[in-house]
């Protein structure tokens, strides 16, 4: 069950991020709440998370350097002007910030489960 909520959720959000990146006239810096880099290191975290709960058979450091990757070449095709945007290192920066932070939380949530279940004996809950 959690699987396919994770599935559901990762392709809802990749929609979200994609949309976004497309939009003529999206500009980040215009948001009261968070700047540009702040909106790549959550996009790249919560892929990280989404992905994890996706695909558990994963490595979560694939999918950590599959987002990194995308980010990544995301800040290239706008440095090459293939894209809207513009290339900024800070995203760049913020990508591998958000990710790794992802990864950090699936492997200590998985480190917590498994602990749970050692000390009980029984299935961890998700």
């Amino acid at each position: 069950m959690i699987q396919t909520a994770s599935r559901l959720a990762l392709v809802m959000f990749a929609l979200w991020a994609m949309a976004s990146l497309f939009e003529p006239n999206h500009d980040a810096s215009r948001l009261a709440i968070a700047a540009d880099a702040l909106e790549h290191g959550l996009i790249a975290f919560g892929l990280v998370v989404l992905g994890a709960g996706a695909a558990p058979r994963v490595s979560i450091l694939a999918i950590t350097g599959a987002v990194v990757f995308i980010g990544w070449t995301v800040e290239g095709l706008q440095y090459a002007q293939v894209i809207g945007g513009q290339f900024q290192a800070t995203d760049i920066v913020a990508d591998l910030i958000g990710a790794v932070l992802g990864a950090f939380a699936v492997s200590f949530g998985e480190a917590r489960a498994a602990e749970a279940q050692a000390n009980t004996g029984a299935a961890p809950e998700l």
